[in-house]
């Protein structure tokens, strides 16, 4: 992708260079994607550099142009974990309580809910011997025994984990997978 610059000003985006092109009084007729990088940036035509960035804790903004590093980019800033809004009332006046934007508990809950449902989908299969045992007393097999065992003791542990996160960003990128897949 290439972009166009005047005045350190960003006219336009070529997803790919045109064939045929005029950029001030400058013509290009055939061949644009022939010009050297040094002839297109003495047109003002630089590449458009897509930045490395954390999407869960970081935006990507606009674009604007980089004369030092004589690129085009885009802008990245830090999400704000901090921010607060002022809670309204059905009317849209201002009711005086101040709330965080990103919530902690509201994280943890819908944590703590996925883990919920991951736990119940690995239990479900052998629900049967444990609804068997409580209706007719009859035993449940050593192994599923020893499994469900496993398995709420994992879903403990990363409950447990997750309410001892205080930040709203290391939430964000807690794992809630419950076993590690195992590559033979």
């Amino acid at each position: 992708m290439k972009a166009l610059v005047e005045k350190n000003k960003i006219v336009t985006t070529y997803p790919t260079l045109p064939n045929s092109l005029k950029v001030g009084s400058t013509f290009i007729l055939g061949g644009s994607h022939n010009l050297s990088e040094k002839r297109l940036q003495e047109l003002g035509i630089y590449d458009v550099v897509q930045p490395s960035y954390n999407s869960q804790t970081q935006n990507k903004g606009g674009l604007y142009f980089d004369k030092k590093k004589k690129i085009v980019t885009y802008e990245v800033t830090d999400i704000d974990f901090s921010a607060t809004y002022e809670v309204v009332d059905e009317e849209n006046k201002k009711t005086g309580e101040v709330k965080n934007v990103y919530d902690v508990d509201t994280k943890k809950a819908d944590l703590i809910k996925d883990l919920k449902s991951k736990a119940n989908k690995l239990l479900s299969p052998t629900d049967w011997q444990v609804i068997r045992k409580a209706e007719r007393d009859i035993a449940i097999d050593d192994d599923v025994k020893e499994e469900r065992a496993k398995i709420l003791a994992e879903y403990d542990k990363k409950k447990k984990e997750v309410n001892a996160k205080k930040k709203y960003e290391t939430l964000l990128s807690y794992n809630t997978t419950f076993f590690p897949v195992k590559l033979d």
